[in-house]
């Protein structure tokens, strides 16, 4: 972090020219958000909207730029520590990627004079109303994300007059620090005192006088009072040693690093260590503060009785995420103290039905489940609209209702909380289960296979975008008709849900093929017969030809006994705990 005009770019990239063989991945907000402007403010509302406001030197929306870090963040599939320079910028935007993404290890901020980053700026040719602009936002919004991140003990103040290969010297201690550790800001009681005597080093005003040693002056806009600028600099990292020892200390060493690789247009969220089901807690969230942002649930809640409420470090995960799809590595069912048992309620077939927005996969596995008894269909759509219908006056369901009205990914752990739970309440007599709508990316089926113990076929519905397209604007149209149009149907909403397809899902059907699970039905198109009825035209397909191929695939794969070994219907019925 740091104001506006004071190079954080510039040290930035150099710091990751020297640590990228340790796998530092330096992510630039500011280039990102120039690239995403240029490519799509001609394209969608949204990125012309942001574009006006980034060319009044405002923030673009904090959707928006959290989509497009963890997008960054997931074409590092190998990198150890990744260093974001410009994002978070604000309180909230701190809470939603921690919420959504993961904790912070180590804060970073170089500390100026406001007259420097002034001159900074008006050498770069900005306008002063410009200028004035972007030093109110850095002090009414990223100051107290700074102030956040002192009460953590997570900040290292360096003071930007330092020459430039002091700071990157300092910046690139903590940083291999971080890296080598597992984690940034956890520092030792005796130093803990000492830094946080001050006080924190933010105010809104931002002009406090700062007792560092050298300082030509007091103005400077992180207003520090804190008695030494080395004080937090030079402070060696700690394990957490908690009460059990060595024992503890490599339990939290060897637990993977959750680190999200999300799409952009996503809004992946990971999988923590909750004490209570998330839809449980939801509630604690809704009543915090908004403009300050809260932790999440961890498994530690003291370093050596000076931290509390902090993430528990760990090290980077031993080999890289499946794909750019990634999201955060999965814990097991244990470690994370789910609401739902692990495994599935009786050993029956799990059948996932795949497919892009408008294929209709949702009809087919309405009918799979119709024809073959005992079958259970769970739609992930069905179950999040039927929760957000039930839940009107609740925040955390509105939440997730805007997030489908708009196209956007729903977090991980209310969509496995939500099916899981599900699943094992609807499913004790179960003779199989159809899953439709997730999982959606290769985190996902890894989680599935993961808790469920199996995946016995995945059938994809292949058609092409001009079939989804007309496919979801004639559900559209009838929904008008109707008065029960989904938001999610509008066009806009359905390039972005099949941009999130492509993104997310590909690299899952690569996973699911690898593993000879996939089995693919294609759409044929009918020829337009304007003679035939309004509603027919090139994208109506043949849906009883492709329902029939995926009963003879269910048959021949399910159903077919290999030496007593296989699966089939009547040793899905003797596995089930119907008794009947």
């Amino acid at each position: 972090m740091g104001g506006p005009g004071g190079g954080k770019t510039r040290y930035a990239t150099q710091l990751q020219d020297q640590l990228k063989e340790e796998g530092l991945v330096h992510i630039c907000m500011p280039d990102l958000v120039r690239s995403a402007i240029s490519r799509y403010k001609d394209k969608l509302p949204e990125w012309r909207a942001a574009a006006e406001k980034d060319q009044r030197g405002e923030l673009i929306p904090n959707e928006l730029a959290q989509q497009l870090v963890v997008a960054e963040m997931g074409k590092h599939t190998q990198a150890r520590a990744f260093f974001l320079e410009g994002f978070p910028r604000e309180a909230h935007q701190v809470e939603e990627f921690e919420k959504n993404v993961r904790p912070v290890d180590m804060a970073l901020i170089l500390d100026y004079d406001e007259d420097v980053l002034r001159r900074h700026m008006q050498a770069r040719g900005l306008p002063s109303d410009v200028i004035d602009r972007r030093i109110n936002e850095f002090k009414e919004k990223t100051l107290p994300t700074a102030k956040y991140f002192d009460d953590q003990q997570l900040l290292h103040l360096i003071p930007g007059e330092r020459s430039d290969s002091v700071i990157i010297e300092r910046m690139k201690k903590l940083t291999l620090r971080a890296i080598n550790a597992g984690v940034g800001g956890l520092i030792t009681s005796s130093n803990s005192a000492s830094s946080s005597a001050t006080g924190g080093i933010y105010t809104r005003d931002g002009i406090l006088s700062r007792n560092k040693e050298g300082s030509a002056n007091n103005k400077s806009v992180l207003g520090t009072a804190i008695s030494s600028a080395t004080t937090k600099e030079d402070v060696i990292p700690k394990i957490i040693n908690g009460g059990d020892g060595t024992e503890n200390a490599n339990r939290i060493l060897n637990t993977p690093k959750v680190i999200s690789a999300t799409p952009i247009m996503a809004a992946p969220t990971p999988i923590s260590t909750p004490t209570n089901s998330v839809i449980q807690q939801h509630k604690a969230i809704n009543n915090s503060n908004p403009s300050t942002p809260q932790r999440p649930p961890s498994t530690s809640s003291k370093v050596n009785g000076s931290r509390k409420s902090t993430p528990a470090p760990a090290p980077p995960p031993p080999g890289p995420p499946s794909s750019i799809s990634s999201s955060p590595v999965i814990k097991n069912s244990d470690e994370m103290n789910d609401p739902f048992p692990k495994g599935l309620p009786s050993e029956v077939p799990v059948i996932l039905i795949i497919g892009a927005p408008g294929s209709n996969k949702s009809t087919f596995a309405q009918r799979i489940a119709r024809k073959y008894e005992g079958f259970v269909q769970l739609s992930m759509g069905e179950l999040l609209r039927r929760k957000v219908l039930e839940n009107r006056e609740d925040a955390l369901w509105s939440r997730v209702g805007k997030k489908m009205d708009a196209g956007e990914t729903i977090p991980l752990r209310i969509c496995r909380e939500l099916l899981y739970t599900t699943l094992h309440e609807r499913g004790k007599n179960a003779w199989g289960f159809v899953l439709e709508g997730y999982p959606r990316s290769v985190v996902q089926v890894e989680d599935v296979e993961a808790q469920l113990g199996r995946i016995d076929l995945a059938i994809l519905i292949d058609c092409t975008e001009p079939f989804c397209n007309e496919s979801l604007r004639q559900r559209y149209q009838r929904g008008k008709e109707e008065g029960a149009e989904r938001a999610d149907d509008e066009e806009g909403i359905v390039r972005v849900r099949l941009a999130l397809f492509k993104l997310n899902t590909l690299p899952m059907l690569k996973h699911l093929d690898d593993q000879g699970l996939l089995r693919v039905v294609s759409l044929q198109l009918h020829e337009h017969d304007p003679t035939n009825s309004e509603h027919q035209s090139e994208g109506d397909a043949d849906e009883e030809r492709v329902f029939q191929e995926i009963c003879a695939i269910i048959d021949n794969t399910i159903f077919v006994h290999d030496d007593g070994n296989g699966m089939s219907l009547e040793s899905s019925q003797r596995n089930s705990t119907d008794k009947v």
